[in-house]
């Protein structure tokens, strides 16, 4: 209304300035210093906004997203969000704000406005590689799995060769139901016979008597696929006479993430940053034995180093379902359970088989449960999943069930299942059925919570995305799990059999499954598991590390030998 005054371009000079936009900045600046001033409006000036001096001295570049960073570094979501929207809203085009949103909105296990962030993103620029990529694998985590597998072609296609966006279309296939696993055991071998530089030597003398064996881990981060904390229990055990550790991980040990591995190895390297040649040169410096790897395929530019011979013994343990896909792996680390029928051919490597199960699962909590025992409310059957897990055999056993047991209903742990979308789509889910009115979205924070709501916990029958949690079980909760396929779709069923209740909670097939859910109708049942188990399960051998170190152990030295009979 009235711009021939001082004080409002000195204001949008200190605004520009704080948004770290110099070149604006001083424009309003300069325009400020031709115009008289207005004491008026100087009174309307907060006396806690900084001068402009102070403004030009404190300037930094795009602070929105730093202080979003920052936030998100600290796990304060909800500011996080806060500061990306602001810097998108101050800069539409501004990639790191909108993949900085939706990242935040993944790790709140709220996909879709993950999604329509990143939609937003690929509107202003068209078939941007990572951005197509990134909403290839939010649709998989939605169970929207063709449309998925469109994106990561296209990402792919003009991308040909990145190898973040080819590996995320691979481990996209991991998570995606009814595919063939030998075809997905190819795919994992183009990858690595594309991707993985050549590396190291073949020229590694190996000898049988050494007393002490130096065993590397290739870690990267830690995630919900791959938990550190019953690992860390294990190495804690290990024999120091007979082995010496050594972590490749991301940042330091001493970072918050990182220090409960301080027991676990005798040396650490962060490889956050670190090429492959770097890494190969630094393992052959340590001298490493055996070099297992423990991130596989979530973690594209450490994997490849598992192409070529860098160590005398190369193991893969985690990450790598259908195998590592290379000449160069000599073992798989798993179980009996986990193999039983499987051709040992789907994999290029050896499968060696620890005595109990090989899967890493953190120590369940005993929660204060207060149940909810209102006279009008049904038996409920519970399930904590996402909509990549709500397949079609899923629905199928889950309709079967509620159709058997008529007073019943179905809550699921609400993962963004309110969003009006994902509520439409859920609604099409059940409504077929006419069981739409009987599925029930449970908005609460808490585990403790979610138990006291439900009578018994169903797993979904699809490939495990997710860590494998036993808490519903160690709280006296009856569970009912299908031992599924393959590898990736039993680890459920592998770590309830090992905590001895999978003779009454895991099913050999679809009709079985839906048998073990209606036989725990009966509350004597419930009340008899529940008086038995509830928190007596942490007595399994699955979580007695001192054994499991000493049999992980045995099987180092195992490989050791057989590697040195075969030199």
């Amino acid at each position: 209304a009235d711009s021939n005054n001082s004080e409002t371009p000195e204001l949008l000079a200190i605004l520009f300035a704080l948004l770290g936009d110099l070149n604006k900045s001083l424009f309003y600046s300069k325009m400020a210093a031709a115009f008289p001033p207005r004491e008026e409006l100087k009174q309307l000036i907060p006396p806690t906004l900084p001068t402009l001096a102070n403004s030009f001295l404190k300037v930094e570049e795009k602070p929105l997203l730093g202080r979003g960073l920052l936030s998100a570094a600290n796990h304060e979501w909800y500011a996080a969000i806060h500061w990306f929207q602001q810097q998108i809203q101050y800069e539409p085009e501004n990639k790191e704000g909108y993949t900085a949103l939706a990242s935040v909105f993944s790790v709140l296990g709220r996909f879709r406005e993950a999604l329509d962030t990143l939609r937003s993103y690929a509107h202003i620029v068209a078939a941007d590689p990572e951005t197509l990529s990134s909403i290839g694998t939010l649709l998989t985590s939605l169970g929207e799995f063709e449309s998925a597998s469109n994106c990561h072609y296209l990402a792919t296609k003009a991308a040909p060769d990145d190898i973040e966006l080819n590996a995320a279309a691979l481990t996209d296939t991991f998570s995606t139901p009814n595919l063939d696993g030998q075809a997905i055991a190819i795919k994992c071998n183009d990858w690595m016979k594309r991707f993985a530089p050549e590396l190291g030597t073949d020229n590694f003398s190996i000898d049988s008597d050494k007393d002490k064996l130096t065993v590397g881990f290739v870690i990267g981060p830690f995630n919900r696929r791959n938990p550190s904390y019953p690992f860390a229990e294990i190495l804690a055990y290990r024999d120091e006479d007979k082995f010496n550790t050594i972590g490749f991980g991301f940042g330091a040990l001493a970072d918050g993430s990182n220090t409960h591995l301080q027991k676990a190895f005798d040396i650490w390297h962060d490889t956050r940053d670190m090429d492959p040649y770097t890494l190969s040169s630094m393992i052959e410096a340590e001298e490493v034995d055996i070099l297992v790897d423990m991130c596989g395929f979530d973690i594209p530019h450490l994997v490849r180093i598992f192409g070529s011979r860098v160590a005398p013994v190369q193991v893969s343990w985690r990450g790598t379902p259908y195998g590592s896909g290379s000449d160069t792996v000599d073992y798989r680390i798993s179980d009996a359970y986990g193999e039983d029928g499987i051709d040992p051919s789907l994999y290029k490597e050896q499968v060696i088989h620890l005595a109990g199960s090989s899967q890493l699962v953190s120590t369940p909590k005993l929660l204060n449960i207060e149940k909810v025992n209102a006279p009008d409310i049904p038996l409920t059957f519970g399930a904590d999943v996402s909509f990549s897990q709500l397949t079609g055999k899923t629905i199928r056993a889950w309709v079967e069930i509620l159709l058997n047991a008529p007073k019943s209903q179905l809550a699921l742990w609400d993962h963004n299942f309110s969003f009006p979308e994902n509520a439409q789509k859920l609604i099409g889910l059940f409504g077929c059925y006419g069981l739409a009115h009987r599925i029930d979205i449970l908005n609460i924070d808490e585990k403790a919570d979610f138990y006291a709501n439900i009578d018994v916990l169903l797993y979904p029958l699809a490939p495990e995305n997710q860590d494998i949690t036993l808490d519903p079980v160690q709280n006296g909760i009856p569970v009912v799990c299908l031992k599924g396929d393959n590898f990736l779709e039993r680890g459920m069923a592998n770590v309830l059999t090992e905590v001895g209740v999978g003779e009454n909670c895991v099913a050999n097939s679809l009709d079985e499954y839906v048998k073990l859910a209606l036989d725990w109708v009966n509350e004597e049942t419930r009340h008899d598991f529940s008086e038995k188990i509830r928190g007596k399960i942490t007595d399994s051998p699955l979580f007695n590390y001192k054994v499991r170190a000493k049999e992980l152990g045995l099987t180092f030295e195992r490989m050791w030998k057989e590697a040195a009979e075969k030199s």
